[in-house]
């Protein structure tokens, strides 16, 4: 497993080593009313609320991943966060 963050300025990366046939995560959250382009991971879920907007993406590996750049990009960005983490089959 392997977990990673970023805080505060847009786009929101990292990288992760993540296993052959394990998964990685994403979680990404804005202060403002935007939407998410994510990389390397595929978008399953985005959500505003009161002006706030929440993204989650997810995606498996068939092969080991060392040093995988995850990004999530917000459209328009005010300030915000990310979160990222990998597991093993």
């Amino acid at each position: 497993t392997d977990t990673g963050s970023d805080v505060g300025t847009d786009p929101f990366t990292d990288t992760l080593d993540i296993p052959a046939g394990g998964a990685a995560f994403g979680v990404a959250f804005d202060t403002g009313a935007t939407t998410f382009t994510w990389t390397n991971l595929t978008e399953a879920a985005d959500s505003t609320t009161e002006s706030q907007t929440y993204s989650m993406a997810a995606a498996t590996f068939a092969t080991l991943q060392t040093g995988l750049s995850l990004t999530a990009d917000a459209a328009a960005s005010t300030e915000g966060v990310a979160a990222f983490a990998s597991f093993g089959p």
